[in-house]
């Protein structure tokens, strides 16, 4: 199988990279600033660019992208508009070209954005657990793009004989994020409501993406919730929901529990995918 990898000079895009060189797969490695001499440099917002690098591949781990706007803009509501166009268009472009040159699968990162987050008391989820048969809530642009890409697929996967499968990654943390952020959780529980205190380990997350590649889901375009089954806190959940989300009806679940708020059912169902990594037994 030949891969082809975009955002792959990012911290999810070597991890895959090296993963599917372990498994001896020919990859093709892209980037808009490559750090590597054996990336190759293009700019995914141009159409004529993504179909030149896309030649002849099989499938496509399409990863790169803008998250939050840039500081260095003065004009911080034009910044957040750049980086939604950016990931849209850049998108567009790989699911059009991927569908015109009969590529047979898409593997992208969504986001667990697209369900509502960054939560606060006054702007909670609508549903405990958040799954995969939640409303789309985006309310930010970055969120915006990542539902709008997720629509894009679902038409594009309607109309072509390539199949779409959306991981919608919770917030992806390696050992030096654990050391980073739990203290600062630890110390202020509230840190963590914004996205459920949910995370998930880059392990799980480069696996997800490699069983993406194979899994037969029977879907024309599929979403999947990628996150670990525990929680950031050391708080159990129900107490979490008390103190942080009151008005809330917690989920089924032990009443000593840690259990995670943002889930993958489906990942579970169509990809095998389980996470088998937590920050306390790392």
């Amino acid at each position: 199988m030949r891969v082809a990898v975009t955002g792959a000079a990012g911290t999810i895009g070597r991890a895959v990279a090296q993963e599917l060189h372990g498994l001896n797969m020919e990859t093709v490695l892209i980037d808009t600033t490559p750090h590597q001499p054996d990336v190759k440099r293009a700019d995914m917002t141009e159409a004529w660019a993504v179909r030149e690098c896309l030649q002849n591949c099989d499938a496509v781990v399409h990863l790169s992208g803008l998250g939050t706007p840039d500081r260095a803009w003065k004009d911080q509501f034009l910044a957040a508009r750049h980086a939604m166009n950016a990931n849209i268009t850049s998108g567009a472009n790989v699911f059009a070209a991927a569908c015109e040159l009969g590529i047979r699968r898409v593997v992208w990162a969504s986001s667990e954005t697209v369900l509502g987050a960054p939560f606060t008391s006054e702007r909670p989820p609508v549903v405990l657990p958040l799954t995969e048969r939640a409303p789309i809530r985006a309310h930010t642009p970055y969120a915006m793009s990542k539902a709008t890409l997720e629509s894009l697929a679902h038409q594009f996967g309607g109309s072509s004989r390539t199949e779409f499968v959306g991981l919608r990654f919770s917030i992806v943390l390696g050992p030096a994020d654990y050391r980073r952020l739990l203290p600062q959780i630890a110390d202020d529980p509230r840190s963590g409501l914004w996205n459920l205190w949910s995370y998930v380990d880059i392990r799980d997350t480069v696996r997800a993406c490699l069983l993406a590649l194979e899994a037969e889901t029977g879907r024309e375009s599929a979403v999947c919730n990628i996150a670990a089954e525990d929680t950031l806190s050391t708080e159990k959940t129900r107490v979490l929901l008390e103190k942080y989300l009151p008005e809330l009806e917690p989920p089924s679940a032990p009443p000593d529990d840690r259990t995670a708020l943002f889930r993958g059912d489906q990942a579970r169902e169509l990809l095998g995918w389980e996470p088998r990594h937590r920050w306390s037994s790392p």
